[in-house]
């Protein structure tokens, strides 16, 4: 009970640290809104300044165990993308955890006055991310996930931006959302600029090539299996895309069923199917799962509809920072008469856009 006791008062005292600061907050405040009085807090802690030191022990405790430290490193990631995956599980975790947001806020006040709450706040908001992400970043070094460079630079370079705006969550909560979405794209834009190109996985991408697609397949579909060879002695992770309509009364692409099948002509060589229902492909989340989890940057797209599904694909693919080739030979459309348009709007959104043939003499050994 005692102890108990104790826990009460070191979180009742960092709620009000947090909102009113050290010299803002009184025992008998304190001990009313415990139901005690000043004694029953005395018992547990002699003064506010023993409360004050009791608080930044088990803040200390709290933080690392959670976040982290040069210390208590978490994994070094296994493949460039996994970097971002440890980076927004880390920062989900310092803007949601209400006890890390108070500790920060009261580092944030008191950090002028004590200390101890200074040399914590230097910590916490510089040096330990720094730190931290300076050994992180060595060990990605090491596996050759990242370009050989100062890592202790890259990791200030890295956590800056990300610190500021972390403390823009605690200063407005409303932004937090768009804050956590400008964290990830930072992230994958550090990717593309350090991550090591070798290790940058790849994937060739069939998009709707099924029985309802029933215009213009035929005309590629042999460069699309031409495309899947070469992909494959490539060592390229071939992906299939099956779309499904779930709107009421639909009679194309239908789960369950030929229509919604890849087309028989179709050369499958992997058991990578997935299934989408919006035009985009990433917003199937098995297929996004595939994308983190193989630590895939790099997409070659073939498929239909040029206007359509492969468009969103690739708006959407270079928009979260994946490298995009679109194959001009291997894409098809409804309208045909469309096809130059689109070659023409994929190059303005940053894709790469060549024949099957211009990919394979990229990838061709020197001799």
């Amino acid at each position: 009970m005692a102890n108990d006791t104790k826990e009460r008062i070191l979180e009742a005292a960092l709620e009000m640290f947090s909102q009113k600061g050290y010299a803002g907050t009184n025992i008998r405040e304190l001990s009313a809104s415990l139901g005690l009085v000043k004694s029953g807090v005395y018992k547990h802690y002699e003064s506010k300044e023993a409360i004050w030191n009791a608080l930044l022990d088990q803040m200390i405790v709290y933080y690392e165990e959670r976040f982290g430290s040069s210390e208590r490193l978490p994994p070094v990631p296994d493949y460039p993308e996994a970097l971002t995956r440890l980076t927004m599980q880390m920062v989900n975790v310092t803007i949601h955890d209400e006890k890390i947001v108070m500790t920060r806020k009261v580092l944030t006040l008191e950090q002028f006055r004590d200390p101890r709450a200074r040399e914590l706040a230097t910590k916490h908001f510089l040096t330990g991310l720094t730190d931290m992400f300076t050994r992180i970043f060595t060990g990605m070094m090491e596996k050759g996930l990242l370009r050989k460079d100062d890592p202790a630079m890259l990791a200030f370079a890295y956590t800056a931006p990300i610190s500021a705006l972390i403390r823009l969550c605690d200063r407005e909560p409303e932004k937090t959302d768009e804050a956590m979405a400008q964290i990830e794209a930072f992230s994958r834009h550090f990717i593309n600029i350090y991550g090591e190109a070798d290790h940058a996985k790849k994937a060739l991408v069939v998009i709707d090539i099924q029985n309802d697609i029933t215009k213009h397949y035929r005309d590629i579909i042999d460069n699309i299996n031409a495309a899947v060879e070469w992909a494959s002695a490539q060592g390229m992770a071939v992906v299939y895309i099956k779309h499904h309509n779930l709107s009421d009364g639909t009679r194309t692409f239908k789960p369950g069923t030929k229509g919604a099948e890849l087309v028989p002509e179709l050369n499958v060589v992997s058991d990578n199917v997935f299934v989408k229902t919006k035009a985009n492909a990433l917003t199937s989340e098995p297929f996004s799962a595939f994308i983190r989890d193989n630590g895939i940057r790099t997409f070659y797209i073939t498929g239909a509809d040029a206007a359509a599904c492969v468009k969103s694909t690739c708006y959407n693919m270079t928009k979260a920072g994946y490298a995009v080739h679109v194959i001009a030979d291997c894409v098809t459309s409804y309208d045909l008469k469309r096809i130059n348009d689109m070659l023409a709007y994929y190059t303005d959104k940053g894709c790469a856009v060549g024949t099957l043939a211009d990919f394979q003499s990229e990838s061709a050994p020197c001799r």
